[in-house]
């Protein structure tokens, strides 16, 4: 996976976090804790604060953050308020080596028990945004396009040793 960040949008809905540098938002899934840079968020029928699969985000302690009924925000440091009251603050971590993450679904990563992961310091939430992804789609169709090139001419190395094999076979095995 590529984790450099991808553009940021600007959406205007208070509950959309995008995660500008190496954090991912810490989750509550059956599975035990995930993490994810997708900040498209809800308010889930318990009143907590969910990603857009249902599970609950992770607080600093480590308890999702309920926000119950009232006007969620959230600021550029992570805390979350409701109408103007502190609900908590986003659970942002920064893996020293974040290739060691592997994928546990659409957007969801775990992290093996040797991971080292500390409380972020380099990233940052711009609130009502979410972040684009980071794909150059023009240079994935040229990586697709050289890959095509070199499957076809491998396979045509492979059928050619196939036909002089043929011929050998051939050749050795008629009779004089």
């Amino acid at each position: 996976s590529d984790f450099s960040d991808g553009v940021v949008m600007t959406t205007g809905n208070p509950l959309d976090v995008a995660l500008i540098g190496p954090g991912f938002m810490a989750v509550q899934t059956p599975e035990g804790e995930q993490y994810t840079r997708n900040g498209r968020l809800a308010v889930g029928e318990e009143g907590q604060l969910i990603t857009a699969n249902g599970y609950p985000i992770l607080g600093e302690g480590g308890e999702p953050i309920t926000v119950g009924p009232g006007v969620v925000e959230i600021d550029g440091d992570g805390s979350v308020m409701v109408d103007g009251e502190a609900a908590g603050k986003l659970r942002i971590l920064e893996f020293e080596t974040p290739h060691l993450l592997t994928r546990a679904g659409y957007t969801l990563y775990t992290a093996p028990e040797s991971a080292v992961a500390n409380q972020a310091e380099n990233t940052h939430v711009a609130p009502k945004s979410l972040e684009n992804s980071n794909v150059q789609i023009p240079l994935e169709i040229s990586h697709m396009m050289v890959a095509l090139r070199s499957y076809a001419a491998n396979q045509k190395v492979i059928t050619t040793i196939d036909d002089t094999l043929g011929r050998l076979i051939e050749q050795v095995g008629a009779p004089s």
